[in-house]
C-alpha cells in the first residue's frame, strides 16, 4: 500500500491507495445477484469481468480486466476513446449505471458492480477515462485477511 488517510469528514472511514493491479476483483455481481466473473475468459491468469456494453447502435461483449487499477480490457467492440458507453449484467440485463452519479474526472456516468460483504466497484463509463473507486465495507475483516496473506491477490 502506498498511502493511508483518515478523511476529515468521516474519522470511521480509512481511504487506502492500493497499487495498480496488486488486488484482483474475483467475485464481483450486478445489483441482482447474477454473478459477473467468467471463468473462460481470462485476463492475466485471473477470470475476466464479462459485462454486455452499448455504445449508440454498436453493443456486445466486454471483458474487464478483474485486477484493480489494471485496464487491459478485451472486446471485439469498437469504440472510440472519448465515448460515454453504456454497461449492463449479461446475464439478466440489468444496467449497471449508477443513478445520479458521475465521474469526478469528466462528468461521465458511474457504472457499479457489487462486491463480498457489501463492498461495491465504482468506474467510468467514459472510454479512456480511468477513474474508479473501490468501496470495502466489512473492513475489520479485511484487514485481517491483508495482515494474514502474504498479498492482497485474490482478497475479493
Amino acid at each position: 500500500m502506498t498511502g493511508l488517510d483518515h478523511p476529515r469528514t468521516n474519522p470511521d472511514k480509512i481511504e487506502v491507495t492500493v497499487p495498480a493491479a496488486a488486488l484482483v476483483i474475483r467475485h464481483a455481481q450486478c445489483s441482482n445477484g447474477c454473478l459477473l466473473m467468467s471463468p473462460d475468459v481470462t485476463i492475466g491468469g485471473h477470470s475476466a469481468i464479462h459485462v454486455h456494453a452499448r455504445y449508440g447502435a454498436v453493443e456486445g461483449d466486454v471483458y474487464l480486466d478483474p485486477a484493480y487499477g489494471s485496464f487491459e480490457h478485451r472486446s471485439a467492440l469498437e469504440i472510440p476513446d472519448g465515448s460515454v458507453v453504456s454497461f449492463s449484467c449479461p446475464n439478466c440485463g440489468v444496467s449497471l449505471e449508477v443513478v445520479e452519479k458521475f465521474c469526478n474526472s469528466c462528468s461521465a456516468p458511474l457504472f457499479v458492480m457489487r462486491l463480498p460483504r457489501n463492498g461495491s466497484i465504482e468506474g467510468c463509463t467514459r472510454k479512456g477515462c480511468f477513474a474508479h473507486r473501490l468501496e470495502v465495507r466489512d473492513l475489520g475483516a479485511q484487514v485481517v485477511r491483508l495482515c494474514q496473506e502474504s498479498q492482497m491477490d485474490g482478497y475479493l
